[in-house]
């Protein structure tokens, strides 16, 4: 923690910093006025413009309801914004490094004193769904994760769908993409495509009022995940936009509230017992603490820009390395993540 930036009589807030990658990477930090061992939602926002970002803006108003409940709330501002360091000049490797950063974060918060790490929670706007999705894929662990309004299509629709608005109507961007086409697949970066690696319960806040994130989308989404039995509660706004800013704040927090209240003790007991077992893909069952290992090898190294080698069936286990592995810039020595199970 590096500065207080608020106080109240239910929590504190702080800034705080982390390295991820070797990148130094800023954030906010709500630590609720209370004793023993506090749950965690780690909050991850949607775009914001870099000329108005502020650290905590898009999280700021969910964050201090969560935290005046007595959560511990984690928001980082990610590279390029805030105090952290800047991102990456290639736009992809900008785009993917994020849930990179997620997952260093996560496995970081264990060391806060005051954090219960078997209760940690996501919440994520709009693109920050799309991360924390990505998220829920990577790990296959049963974060209880609540979305409002998150983006859903996969890649590269996630960003085609935007390049209207841009000035060059999106001439640079397919450009990249074009590059990027040469050596990578999309279906390897697409939320979409992996789906039924999602084991944790999901739930949604959609306005049906929204511009940005159609609801339709959302819907679409929905009922793909239920067919494939994925565990996920829907809830539609008619008057609300893609920030909620139109009344139903409070009725969304409630729900939040019992969401999380329920979901972060099953999944905690479901995490730490090594004889559930769940569906993979193939329709196969395994152990949670093992996982359909081969299966998963290849979308695990492009997934973290690493590769995932020594594996054996156990706790997944994610730490940064040095590596001459180039990472979407096509050139240069990376930070990427190696996978291990031991």
């Amino acid at each position: 923690m590096i500065k207080v930036l608020k106080k109240t009589t239910e929590f504190s807030s702080y800034l705080f910093m982390f390295v991820s990658d070797g990148k130094k990477i800023s954030g906010q930090l709500n630590l609720p006025n209370k004793t023993g061992k506090l749950p965690v939602i780690v909050m991850i926002r949607g775009y914001v413009d870099k000329e108005i970002y502020a650290t905590g803006v898009g999280t700021r108003r969910a964050s201090e309801a969560f935290a005046q409940r007595g959560y511990i709330t984690v928001a980082p501002d990610f590279s390029g914004y805030g105090e952290s360091d800047p991102e990456s000049n290639d736009i992809f490797e900008a785009r993917f490094e994020k849930p990179a950063t997620m997952l260093n974060l996560l496995a970081s918060i264990r060391i806060l004193p005051q954090a219960d790490p078997e209760r940690i929670g996501l919440w994520g706007h709009s693109n920050g769904g799309q991360i924390a999705l990505s998220i829920l894929e990577i790990t296959q662990k049963t974060y209880p994760t609540v979305l409002w309004a998150p983006v859903t299509q996969g890649f590269p629709d996630s960003v085609l769908q935007y390049i209207d608005e841009l000035l060059d109507k999106g001439v640079y961007i397919t450009g990249e993409l074009d590059k990027f086409h040469e050596r990578y697949t999309d279906d390897e970066y697409s939320i979409a495509a992996h789906w039924d690696d999602i084991v944790a319960p999901i739930q949604i806040h959609q306005g049906l009022a929204d511009e940005e994130v159609k609801s339709e989308q959302t819907k679409a989404t929905v009922e793909t995940l239920q067919k494939l039995k994925k565990s996920v509660t829907y809830f539609t706004y008619p008057k609300e936009d893609h920030n909620f800013n139109q009344g139903s704040f409070a009725t969304m927090m409630q729900k939040d509230f019992k969401f999380f209240e329920e979901k972060l003790w099953m999944c905690a007991a479901v995490d730490n017992n090594p004889d559930w077992k769940y569906k993979t893909s193939d329709k196969k069952g395994y152990r949670r603490d093992g996982g359909d290992v081969e299966n998963r090898k290849s979308w695990l190294e492009y997934r973290l820009g690493g590769n995932a080698k020594n594996v054996a069936r156990n706790e997944l286990h994610i730490k940064p390395v040095w590596t001459n592995v180039s990472f979407l810039s096509f050139k240069g020595t990376s930070n990427i993540f190696v996978v291990e199970y031991f």
